[in-house]
């Protein structure tokens, strides 16, 4: 964390030598370069514990269910769309613990959806590959991301049928499972997947000292220099978070401010108490874009057009007012929620009657 104290000092000069404007004090968000470089620090903190003991539990537990039956050979772990399971899983799965068993991920490297209509093949060919470039006998084999492979089209899911059919015949191999509860609820309204794949844990909640915990040795480095404190601060966070790590950390973010003085040669840092953004008015095109990238997670542009029902550049413009509204994120050409405006996103889709996720808790 040494790297954090220079930060605030950084974050002061930032503005040193800008004149204000007024005599007032102005509030300003931190810069851009700043908010990357500390994002890039929380995405390397280890997992909330919470996560990785409730992950962790169940997989031991079910691999020992396993061992006394063949066929209880799979554990789906179920989180939110903006919940990231596909790095989650692989970090929270206990190698150490795990004695002549093979962990195999056979997908890491696939894009399969923008072929909907090729998806049980390459399933297939990647499974066959993964398990028979193992050694051992025993094999868990790790799908931590069950959305990617299907799409909201016609055909879009048959590979989602071949597989929950392959899991429950295929006693031999351990599958451990992790999807977007949105992904999960539509996918079991279309082809029942809950009546095959039925042994599930939620991903918890995050409680307010769990919160303080995971983010605290982030936070103290930030806001030591920050002389007026927020007594009810975690516990806001908490709350206005949904106890979801990855709005918690966005809502942190936000919550840091840039003081700007005339009276000050450099800015100084105010700490606000936590909230959420207003949610911009909606269009009834803009819901539909929002609610299937919530069902697919990650997704490009063309894959949400085929879940559409629409042409890729029909859509284009709402996408880019959802990008400028900050409402949507494009990492390299994956489209998703910005978390900070998942729970009133939800919440409006709820209101307009669209297909959500199971509730967590």
């Amino acid at each position: 964390m040494l790297s954090l104290i220079s930060f605030f000092h950084r974050i002061q000069s930032w503005f040193s030598h800008a004149e204000a404007t007024a005599t007032e004090e102005t509030l300003e968000d931190l810069p851009p370069e700043i908010l990357i470089k500390l994002e890039k620090i929380i995405r390397k903190l280890p997992a909330p514990p919470t996560y990785s003991a409730t992950i962790q539990e169940a997989i031991l537990s079910s691999l020992k269910n396993w061992e006394a039956d063949k066929f209880a050979n799979r554990l789906v772990i179920l989180a939110s769309p903006i919940s990231e399971l596909s790095t989650l899983i692989p970090r929270c799965v206990p190698d150490n613990q795990l004695k002549n068993v093979a962990v195999v991920y056979p997908f890491s490297d696939l894009d399969l959806r923008n072929k909907p209509l090729q998806i049980t093949q390459k399933l297939k060919l990647a499974i066959d590959k993964a398990v028979s470039s193992s050694h051992q006998q025993k094999i868990i084999i790790v799908i931590p991301n069950l959305e990617q492979f299907f799409l909201r089209c016609i055909g879009g899911w048959d590979g989602i049928i071949w597989l929950r059919e392959y899991i429950v015949n295929t006693p031999e191999h351990f599958w451990l499972l992790g999807c977007n509860d949105w992904s999960w609820h539509f996918l079991d309204y279309a082809c029942q997947i809950n009546a095959y794949l039925e042994t599930i844990v939620k991903l918890p909640l995050l409680e307010e000292s769990e919160l303080e915990t995971w983010l605290n040795p982030v936070h103290e480095s930030i806001t030591k220099e920050i002389q007026e404190k927020l007594p009810l601060f975690w516990q806001t966070l908490a709350s206005s978070s949904e106890g979801k790590s990855e709005i918690a950390t966005q809502i942190w973010l936000n919550s840091i401010k840039l003081v700007i003085s005339e009276e000050q040669e450099s800015a100084q840092l105010k700490l606000m108490t936590p909230s959420l953004p207003k949610l911009p008015a909606l269009s009834a095109s803009n819901r539909y874009i929002l609610q299937a990238i919530l069902l697919h997670g990650a997704i490009t542009r063309y894959s949400l057009a085929l879940s559409l029902g629409e042409k890729e550049d029909n859509i284009q413009a709402e996408i880019q007012i959802l990008l400028k509204e900050d409402l949507i994120q494009q990492k390299a050409e994956q489209l998703m929620i910005n978390p900070i405006h998942y729970p009133k996103i939800k919440q409006e889709l709820k209101q307009n009657n669209f297909l959500i996720g199971y509730e967590l808790s």
